[in-house]
């Protein structure tokens, strides 16, 4: 008997898994015992902490040596969406709509848009801590990663669309004719 568990955590938390239980005869055994997959049944909880089983299979091999069953798990993910997805939604809506406010409230806007990278920088590491390490980006990775860079462009965008307004605003005169001559002047309106 041997029971696998190969766990693909590419759309985590969105993620389901296959779990299989193989019996298989031994060669010896194969003469005189046919395994004939009846039916399966859980006599367990459909419910788990992290998953819910969503259905169990059993299938067997073409001699008939060996039946497999099949049990998918489909992970829970609203301890994810509450914890991560929302909070990180709030933030990113947050910092997103500094975009929209007068450009007089400057050093408030810029406040706003570094306070949501630093939250979103903490909030970041404290999930990353939690997460199943695995050599590739999860989906709740990609997530964070779109939600940390977010702010950023925020706060770039602001930055420039100051910079802007201060060199639209400035006026030059110059040679300008008074009584006693002629004399250069520079006037910086803001």
């Amino acid at each position: 008997m041997v029971f696998k568990c190969a766990y693909d955590l590419h759309y985590y938390p969105f993620d389901t898994q296959v779990c299989t239980i193989d019996l298989e005869l031994s060669k010896f055994d194969m003469d005189s015992v046919n395994l004939i997959p009846a039916f399966t049944e859980n006599k367990g909880p459909d419910k788990l902490d992290q998953f819910a089983i969503s259905d169990v299979s059993l299938e067997t091999n073409f001699d008939q040596s060996l039946v497999q069953c099949k049990i998918q798990l489909k992970r829970k993910p609203m301890y994810y969406i509450a914890t991560t997805f929302m909070p990180t939604i709030c933030i990113l809506f947050m910092a997103l709509v500094t975009l929209f406010i007068d450009q007089s409230h400057f050093e408030a806007i810029i406040m706003v848009a570094l306070t949501a990278m630093l939250v979103m920088y903490t909030l970041f590491q404290s999930v990353a801590t939690r997460l199943p390490t695995t050599a590739y980006l999860k989906l709740l990775d990609y997530w964070l990663i779109f939600a940390l860079i977010m702010p950023f462009f925020v706060f770039s965008a602001e930055v420039i669309n100051e910079l802007l307004m201060d060199q639209s605003t400035k006026v030059q005169v110059r040679s300008a004719n008074t009584m006693y001559g002629q004399v250069d002047t520079k006037f910086i309106v803001y």
